[in-house]
């Protein structure tokens, strides 16, 4: 990487270096604390990651050293989709370009960071430890906010944690996501990395585990609590059958009936409930629009005005009152959908393949992969994944899934392009 033996070796530059993880910490920590005010919280972590990445790459001169290989030629598609607006800039609005714009910055910069790669001292079990410690240390805080002793005392436990959650963290679908993101950090610390941890480790994991799953019980939040539910049911069954194919077999029941219980009683899983999910409204809202461009969409502020034009004619007046303080900014609340609004069957195709592709090349922990973006694919039917409010965190992932462990690994032959 640097010719110069004493530069490689200095100390301040491998104080740059864990600076730069100490920013890539940060951007996480900031994704889930976006309730806390002022700016520092959310901006730092990037402000100190991509400065300190800058002069990295400026110091080691990284644009020499790329490694054109299928992890590299990858990044260039979240940077694809993130061109996808300027190329269509000619054709759209001015009304809601800039906004949109703005929320899709980190394809593009992130992009970039997989393209020039990172420093070497990354480590995946310590973004995973991390991952565990910063959700620990959120439920934590949140249950303290709601009363602490009280609230532990009190029959309205969901209520009070929900409200204490939205005031001083996050919404609950970014919450539940990152809760279920360390759900499979720890399945991955467990089971999966090659120096199993101590008997004394194994607790603290499961009991983490289990802080956290109680945690998604709590939640309003459908997504995340069925998801959390059910990796974790999958999880058992996979290791199960791994140890014990007839002990599998079993757990598979075990794991289904538990599963049923446990959706049964949630509050928000009743019948009347799930014909009210406001989701069916904005999804309808989005069917005419997309039946007249199926093939190249309407670009990002004319989709957002002709989603917004058939919201108001078509949805209930019920649902426009509940929105009706931001009603020019609803979306459809599904990746897939508002993708197809806007770049139409183009656009779709190239979401798949940023979607899929990870599992196909990260081949070393192809399961990790699986789990991480089929969740990501998950909760991309229920929220503007890509291109709203995950946008970070989802950059962030994909650096962790393909980056952070590719010096590891042998080159091959057949992936090096130049």
């Amino acid at each position: 990487m640097i010719t110069n033996n004493w530069l490689s070796t200095s100390a301040w530059l491998k104080a740059l270096h864990y600076l730069n993880i100490l920013g890539f910490y940060w951007i996480i920590f900031g994704w889930t604390f976006q309730a806390i005010p002022g700016r520092w919280a959310y901006y730092g972590g990037l402000y100190v990651f991509f400065i300190t990445w800058l002069i990295e790459v400026v110091v080691e001169k990284r644009w020499q050293t790329v490694r054109w290989d299928k992890r590299t030629l990858y990044f260039l598609l979240p940077i694809l989709f993130f061109s996808l607006a300027l190329l269509y800039a000619p054709f759209d609005t001015d009304t809601n370009f800039k906004w949109l714009l703005e929320r899709r910055y980190g394809l593009a910069g992130f992009g970039l960071v997989g393209v020039l790669g990172m420093n070497r001292e990354y480590s995946l079990h310590r973004v995973f430890r991390f991952l565990i410690v910063l959700a620990i240390g959120a439920i934590i805080y949140i249950a303290y906010r709601a009363g602490g002793w009280h609230w532990i005392m009190s029959e309205h436990r969901a209520e009070l944690f929900s409200a204490a959650r939205v005031h001083y963290v996050n919404a609950h679908t970014q919450f539940n996501y990152l809760l279920c993101l360390t759900l499979i950090a720890i399945w991955y610390l467990l089971f999966r990395e090659q120096k199993r941890p101590r008997w004394w480790g194994i607790i603290l994991y499961v009991s983490a585990a289990l802080v956290i799953l109680y945690s998604l019980s709590l939640s309003e939040g459908r997504t995340g609590f069925l998801a959390g539910f059910f990796l974790v049911g999958l999880l058992c069954v996979m290791e199960t059958w791994r140890y014990r194919r007839w002990m599998g077999a079993v757990m598979v029941v075990m794991a289904l009936t538990l599963f049923s219980v446990v959706v049964a009683h949630h509050s928000r899983m009743s019948k009347d409930k799930l014909q009210g999910e406001p989701r069916l409204a904005f999804w309808q809202a989005a069917e005419e629009p997309i039946k007249a461009r199926p093939l190249l969409g309407y670009g990002m502020s004319r989709a957002q005005e002709e989603f917004t034009r058939v919201f108001i004619e078509k949805v209930p007046e019920d649902y426009q009152n509940e929105w009706r303080n931001h009603i020019g900014a609803i979306d459809s609340h599904n990746q897939y959908i508002q993708t197809q609004l806007e770049f139409g069957m183009i656009g779709l195709l190239l979401l798949l393949a940023i979607y899929l592709l990870p599992i196909l090349i990260d081949t070393q922990h192809r399961l990790l992969t699986v789990m991480m973006i089929g969740l990501s694919m998950f909760q991309s039917v229920f929220n503007t994944f890509m291109t709203g409010d995950f946008c970070i965190i989802f950059c962030v992932l994909l650096l962790i899934l393909l980056m952070i462990d590719r010096y590891n690994q042998p080159i091959e032959k057949e992936e090096v392009c130049a």
